[in-house]
């Protein structure tokens, strides 16, 4: 950005002041003794950029007022890289009312007419705000100083401002996150401490279910055996006098199967005989048989013998399917029996079941303190009757055959269906008492789960501003990596730049310098042959050296904020130069820098000899 005119109204000393035609290229002498208003140029300049000087900030600006005068007016018209003219007046009355109004000379169009928009509009048509301006291109005496590596300035010049305000602006993200996360800890801390307190077992509500159902079963079943032992008395009643009068028929027919079948062999044997061998009977017979009775018999045996023994067949046959009759009766009654034996069995081994086949131990022990009566309740669940029903397993013996009487079943019935009763009532109350067990663990349970829910989700929330804190501190580190490399670069250009000016300002003296990244120099002396701290310099060459530092700066500036052409504004530069090395520094001013081109120098005398623009 170059400066084309500058009118002053009321500015300080100057009443009226016009200048204006300036040239793009050289050096622009400002001449003229102390107090005579050399400095007071580059205040307007300021002014009328920022509405404030390095004097006078906003709120002192009305003292840049001349005397006696109620208000005053700066206009600057100023040129961009691509020759468009902006004219920028400022003004401010006594009131301290400031006002600003920005141009573009191309069409006389009034861009920015408000004071926040205009100033915000020539900070972005400069790319650089106040105090970086004060900081680069426009020099004062008093601020030849050691920059301060850390002004927001500096990291413009070096091109780090944006990697600045990214690490700031993820400083302050880490730390709000940070905040957040430390907000979330003691609330999860309470929690945790919440669910604690609870002492949850998750194992417990699964098994007081699977005890429930357990029990249910156990109950069902006893309710079923007390129903099945209610047929029992009837049932062996009827089958055992059955049983009773089949197995006499099975005896009575048995008996005379056994009678009838010699007897029917034997009719069959003589018969046969008699019928097929008449001759051999003949000569059985005694000698003192007469014939016609020896005949007779023969023939009375041939013909009724037949008979007879065809008789002795059909009550065998009769006898045999009697018998038959009887068996697949008997066989019926002992099913019964079997089905009779089968419940009797079922009864006895669950009256006798140990608690420990129905629950888990400590389920039981806990059921057994709930019992308002725990001697009970250890009785009938806790120990098994087996002397009480110890004869029921002799008693099942004889009962396929029916050999037990019905007075022995229905004792054992009784009994039976009395203490699966009593263990029906003990198991009824105690699923009441796992009802209400689970009632309240699975109130515990949702209490838990409610705050596990909340743990987690504050854990996960927990999580991310944890992962948050890492990706910004990973960030700043990669800023922090990128800027240091910007200000090796940085350092690397104005070292340059200082370098190829340094031996003109010095008078050859010194022409290298070492500059750290904290901005410190070390400067090499051509008389010592080595390097010189800052400190060990005189105060003259001291600013000498930070004129030709702080050019260097000023045109990476420039470059770095996209001015291609760039003013700047040297107030008494050389105060502490000799007539000879101001010479050569004003000759050489022109050539240093191919961006800066535009070079303002302010002076109580210049050298006769020069011929620059003025």
């Amino acid at each position: 950005m170059l400066i084309y005119s500058l009118q002053l109204t009321n500015f300080k000393k100057y009443a009226n002041l016009l200048i204006d035609n300036l040239p793009e290229k050289g050096v622009i002498k400002v001449g003229g003794k102390n107090e005579s208003g050399k400095t007071t140029i580059g205040e307007a300049v300021c002014f009328a950029l920022f509405g404030r000087t390095f004097l006078n900030d906003n709120k002192k600006a009305k003292r840049l007022i001349r005397w006696d005068e109620t208000e005053m007016r700066v206009t600057l018209v100023v040129v961009d890289d691509e020759n468009k003219r902006f004219e920028i007046t400022r003004t401010i009355n006594a009131d301290g009312v400031t006002s600003i109004r920005v141009m573009r000379l191309s069409d006389d169009r009034v861009l920015i007419d408000s004071l926040p928009e205009g100033d915000k509009f020539v900070c972005d048509l400069l790319g650089y705000d106040y105090d970086t301006f004060v900081d680069s291109f426009c020099m004062v005496q008093r601020e030849l100083t050691t920059p301060d590596a850390h002004s927001h300035s500096i990291k413009q010049m070096a091109g780090i401002a944006d990697y600045g305000h990214i690490s700031d602006e993820l400083a302050i993200e880490k730390d709000e996150e940070k905040a957040l996360l430390n907000a979330l800890k003691p609330r999860y801390h309470k929690k945790s401490i919440e669910l604690k307190a609870i002492g949850l077992d998750e194992s417990w509500l699964p098994e007081l279910v699977d005890a429930k159902e357990s029990l249910q079963v156990n109950w069902f079943t006893k309710q079923k055996l007390t129903t099945q032992l209610d047929e029992i008395n009837t049932v062996y009643s009827e089958s055992h006098q059955q049983y009773r009068g089949v197995k006499q028929q099975d005896n009575l027919f048995e008996w005379l199967g056994a009678f009838l079948l010699p007897l029917l062999i034997g009719a069959w044997l003589v018969w046969g005989l008699f019928q097929f061998f008449p001759e051999v009977i003949q000569t059985w017979l005694p000698d003192n048989t007469s014939s016609h009775h020896g005949n007779s018999f023969v023939i009375w045996v041939q013909i009724g013998m037949f008979p007879f023994a065809m008789g002795c067949v059909l009550l065998y046959s009769i006898s045999l399917f009697f018998k038959w009759l009887a068996e697949l009766k008997m066989t019926e009654l002992k099913e019964k029996a079997g089905e009779i034996l089968s419940v009797l069995k079922q009864s006895y081994h669950e009256v006798i079941k140990e608690p420990n086949h129905t629950v888990p131990m400590r389920i039981a022990k806990m059921l057994s303190k709930k019992s308002t009566d725990m001697k009970e309740r250890v009785s009938s669940l806790a120990i098994s009757p087996v002397e009480k029903f110890n004869h029921v397993p002799q008693l099942m013996e004889k009962i396929p055959e029916y050999t037990a009487t019905e007075s022995e079943i229905m004792h054992a019935v009784m009994e039976l269906q009395d203490t699966l009763h009593r263990q029906g009532q003990d198991v009824e109350q105690c699923l009441a008492d796992l009802d209400y067990e689970i009632l309240i663990e699975k109130e515990r349970s949702d209490e838990a789960g409610q705050l596990r829910a909340a743990l987690q989700k504050l854990s996960q929330t927990m999580q991310q501003h944890q992962k948050n804190i890492n990706v910004r501190d990973y960030s700043i580190k990669m800023m922090q990596r990128a800027a240091s490399q910007s200000v090796d670069d940085f350092n690397q250009s104005i070292t340059e730049f200082a370098e190829k000016v340094l031996p003109y300002f010095t008078d050859q003296r010194y022409s290298q310098l070492k500059i750290n990244k904290d901005l410190s120099v070390e400067v090499f002396s051509n008389e010592k042959q080595n390097y010189m701290a800052y400190d060990e310099i005189s105060a003259g060459t001291q600013r000498q050296i930070m004129l030709a530092l702080r050019m260097g700066m000023s045109e990476q500036l420039a470059k770095n904020t996209g001015n291609k052409r760039q003013f700047i504004f040297l107030d008494e530069p050389f105060a502490f130069f000799d007539y000879q090395r101001s010479i050569s520094t004003l000759e050489v001013l022109p050539k240093v820098s191919e961006t800066i081109t535009q070079i303002w120098v302010t002076s109580q005398e210049f050298p006769d000899e020069l011929t620059l623009s003025h």
